[in-house]
């Protein structure tokens, strides 16, 4: 398939153009020696839509992106890769606006959830992993360092800024005798909703 795509790239040289491939994929737009370069379109028989700039063959630069499942994507490409800026919307209502680093959540960002959810702060390979703070729909928050998704070093408090605990090097301290957390989905949620 890809030999296939490189080899139909070749066919129109410079300028504008439209290709339609052998599995009715299609590209509309702007080539550059032989590859899709500038403006354009695509479009694929499965429901994948990309719109925006293209380099050298690749999606790169300003993107719009519509996945078949219903997802979509709107921000900066590089090399064929989520790459920079960018806002990805799930279906399920969930959001993310932040920064992207090889298609992964990368950098500072914010993640929302359709059950009201937050998080606000650094993920590194698509995981919370840094400073951050989660809230959860009531307002109860935790506050601190995360690693692999992990809440690792910090604070946790109620709606009313009551501290309910405290999390060292990944472990419960100092919790008021209540409250569990639920580790299984790596979620302090338990303790938030308090």
């Amino acid at each position: 398939m890809i030999d296939k795509l490189l080899e139909s790239q070749k066919k129109t040289e410079n300028g504008k153009g439209t290709e339609t491939l052998p599995d009715g994929s299609k590209y509309a737009g702007e080539w550059k020696d032989g590859k899709r370069n500038g403006k354009g379109k695509f479009t694929s028989p499965d429901g994948i839509k990309f719109s925006g700039e293209w380099k050298a063959g690749l999606a790169h630069g300003q993107v719009r992106a519509f996945f078949k499942n219903g997802d979509s994507y709107e921000g900066e490409f590089k090399d064929g890769n989520a790459d920079g800026q960018g806002t990805m919307t799930l279906k399920n209502g969930n959001k993310y606006i932040g920064e992207y680093r090889n298609n992964l959540r990368n950098g500072q960002g914010t993640q929302t959830y359709s059950d009201g959810r937050k998080y606000i702060g650094e993920f590194k390979d698509d995981k919370y992993h840094g400073q951050g703070i989660q809230t959860s729909p009531n307002g109860g928050k935790y506050v601190g360092e995360w690693k692999d998704d992990i809440a690792w070093n910090g604070i946790m408090f109620d709606k009313n800024e009551k501290i309910l605990g405290k999390r060292k090097n990944g472990g419960d301290t100092d919790l008021s005798p209540e409250i569990t957390i639920n580790r299984l989905n790596n979620k302090i949620m338990d303790i938030l909703d308090r």
